[in-house]
């Protein structure tokens, strides 16, 4: 494969380092009359490359290649300019993507082949970075585009687009009246092929190009990358509002990139190596709030917590403190009785309202684990509650081992316990993992759209109990075979003694509350 070196391009415009751009070519191949099927030849790949990062230009072009005798020529050949932008992020990492297989009914000899319209349906959209790898896969039977995502931040993004060309009909040589590319520092974002106001039998390419943002260090990179895995949709870590109604405190959750504006700077929405909540690009809208995130702010705090390095740390602390903090009161004043008050024989002891759950009612008293509300499992491994929410409400419970817990309640990823997720009809699963704060296995996700276990209209009889490493989620208040609805085992080999079930922050950051 070609390359050249282009100009080391100047620092990108919010004051990250310079990056370096290279131009390669993807090797000449016929094209000839050919349609989809001349991609498979090609394949443009910039995360592989020494100066690691994501493509800045695609453009078909036949220099170096054999001309042939005019377009018509069998021996026409043409090869991919391709220009591959260094990253400035401590590390890259990325991730494929593919658009579907789609098959031609008009070919059936070659339902792989397609004419230049085909690519009408491969848009490429990289919403949790850029894209660093661009090539068609043909198989026996259709023609699909794989794509990588690297995952970044970007900011200050612009729109560019093509001239209207004919594609209808038209075989692939067709691509080079469309140069794809990115002024100097941008990368790709976004590309595809649209008719908009063009003629019928033409098309053109729109795409978008953004600058890249020097990210605050690897800590906050780890956070995107560990809200990525959990939720591909959500791939961005922030200490930022959700919705404006009920999560209007700053909290860490994992956010769809539609929610933040990567042109404004937060207020102590990321952290920086040294453990330090910073001001970065990537904020939600105070005013308007976020509707599409997932509230994790155990799981992160947690993972910040058993994840930081010192050595990351550029400003080290200063050996003592300036000076003595206050020595506490002996005892503060008002503290509660040891004791709680007597409930009536026989009736729920405790009732909660948490966030979107407007109440628990549970069968036993409820404690507390740390500033957590938690229910003690019975001498049968069973839990029982009563929930009654809105189609937005959901649950998660942590369900623990008290004896790994510290005295001081914190909850990290080393606590011994299972994560149970039951959401409601806006997100109708339920699922469980095996760790506090991991994502589950597909295995252990189970749909119950049309059949949710949080009602609106009274409330909902919900039981959980666990049985050596097996978890069991039913309805009603009888624990029994039938009435069971979900159920996992773990058969794990680092067995779990469940006794303790912790309210944990669910995606609507319950704050529970007596009642």
């Amino acid at each position: 494969m070609k390359f050249l070196f282009a100009a080391t391009v100047s620092a990108l415009l919010l004051g990250t380092t310079s990056a370096e751009s290279v131009d390669y070519y993807s090797g000449c191949n016929p094209f000839a009359s050919l349609g989809t099927e001349a991609l498979g030849e090609h394949d443009m790949q910039c995360d592989d490359k020494p100066t690691a990062g994501a493509l800045a230009k695609i453009h078909l072009v036949r220099i170096d290649c054999d001309p042939g005798v005019g377009t018509s020529s069998t021996n026409l050949e043409a090869e991919f300019n391709f220009r591959c932008e260094e990253s400035v992020q401590p590390k890259n990492d990325n991730y494929p993507r593919a658009s579907a297989c789609i098959a031609n009914p008009a070919n059936p000899e070659k339902p792989y082949s397609w004419d230049m319209e085909y690519v009408e349906n491969t848009p490429v959209v990289c919403n949790e970075g850029f894209i660093s790898r661009y090539n068609f896969e043909a198989t026996t039977t259709c023609m699909r585009l794989g794509y990588y995502c690297m995952l970044s931040t970007p900011t200050a993004c612009v729109d560019r687009e093509s001239q209207c060309e004919p594609v209808v009909d038209k075989p692939m040589e067709y691509w080079d009246r469309h140069n794809i590319f990115c002024p100097a520092g941008k990368m790709l974002r976004e590309v595809k092929m649209v008719q908009a106001e063009c003629a019928a039998n033409e098309r053109k390419f729109q795409w978008v190009c953004c600058d890249e943002v020097e990210d605050t260090g690897v800590m906050q990179f780890d956070l995107n990358q560990w809200c990525l895995g959990v939720n591909p949709a959500h791939p961005y870590a922030r200490r930022d509002i959700g919705r404006i109604d009920s999560q209007n405190t700053p909290s860490w959750r994992c956010y769809n990139p539609n929610e933040l504006n990567f042109d404004v700077k937060g207020t102590g929405n990321c952290i920086d190596d040294c453990g330090e909540l910073i001001d970065c690009y990537g904020t939600v809208n105070q005013t308007t709030g976020s509707t599409s995130h997932s509230s994790r702010n155990i799981e992160i705090t947690a993972h910040i917590a058993a994840n930081m390095n010192p050595s990351l740390c550029t400003d080290a602390p200063t050996a003592e403190p300036t000076a003595e903090p206050t020595a506490p009161t002996a005892e503060p004043t008002g503290a509660p009785t040891a004791e709680p008050t007597a409930e009536p024989t026989g009736a729920p002891t405790r009732n909660l309202t948490c966030g979107n759950i407007p109440e628990y009612v549970f069968d036993e008293y409820w404690t507390k684990v740390g500033d957590k509300h938690a229910v003690k499992f019975n001498d049968k491994g069973e839990i029982r509650l009563r929930v009654k929410g809105t189609s937005k409400s959901n649950i998660i419970l942590l369900l623990a081992d008290s004896s790994s817990i510290p005295a001081s309640g914190e909850l990290t990823e080393s606590t011994s316990a299972r994560e149970l997720f039951i959401g409601g009809a806006d997100d109708p699963v339920i699922h469980s993992s095996e760790c506090a704060g991991c994502a589950p296995d597909a295995s252990n996700i189970l749909d119950v759209a049309g059949n949710s276990l949080i009602t609106t209209d009274d409330y909902g009889d919900i039981w959980v109990s666990v049985s050596g490493q097996v978890v069991n989620v039913g309805t009603g208040t009888t624990v029994n075979a039938e009435s069971t609805v979900y159920s996992v085992d773990y058969n794990a080999s680092d067995a779990i003694s469940v006794d303790t079930a912790i309210l944990t922050y669910s995606y609507d950051d319950p704050e529970c509350q007596n009642l």
